[in-house]
């Protein structure tokens, strides 16, 4: 009787789907798993324009354009200048997929990634008014205290102090820096 439950028995774990074998598998694929996240991104969920927003109390007013990319959550990180960066949720995913996979290859992308992910901050999901909280830390970074523009840039959007973006952003700024370039570039 014994020898007729241990075999029911290694008969039961050796069956496909026991466990002692996986239902399903699938090989891991990096590049292509990436590549799918980046493909749903471009097709459906991507930060476009320029938008106008404000600070009230800690809280960053989202724009209603905006909204249904961070339904489900994201970030707000520091950039490398002197704005912060806004990512959704599938955003992030992405962002942070890339930047691990390349972090040990480089000292100056392992600085980024320390900057970016030493200062991030995650919330779930939207506030009941449609703002997200925001640590005061990230606010003083940024010199951001009322109205802030929003850059959209595809996978992410920059959250400017919107007169210090206005005045990098006009007409004389962008010549100096044309100047600039032209003279590294040519001389």
């Amino acid at each position: 009787m014994d020898e007729e439950k241990q075999k029911s028995y290694i008969d039961a774990i050796t069956e496909f789907g026991g466990p002692t074998r996986p239902i399903h598998v699938t090989q891991n694929n990096w590049e292509e798993e990436t590549r799918k996240l980046e493909e749903d991104i471009r097709q459906s969920a991507a930060f476009e324009g320029k938008l106008e927003a404000y600070v009230t109390e800690y809280k960053l007013v989202i724009p209603h354009e905006i909204r249904h990319l961070l339904e489900y959550g994201g970030v707000i990180t520091v950039s490398t200048e002197s704005h912060l960066l806004l990512f959704g949720h599938k955003h992030w995913a992405r962002y942070a997929r890339i930047l691990s996979k390349l972090v040990g290859t480089s000292p100056v992308l392992n600085s980024v990634a320390r900057h970016t992910f030493g200062n991030m901050y995650r919330f779930n999901k939207l506030n009941d008014d449609g703002s997200v909280d925001i640590p005061a830390e990230l606010l003083d970074y940024a010199e951001i205290t009322k109205k802030v523009a929003i850059i959209g840039v595809v996978y992410h959007a920059e959250i400017h102090n919107r007169e210090l973006y206005f005045k990098n952003e006009g007409r004389a700024a962008k010549e100096s820096l044309l100047a600039r370039f032209k003279k590294i570039r040519f001389n």
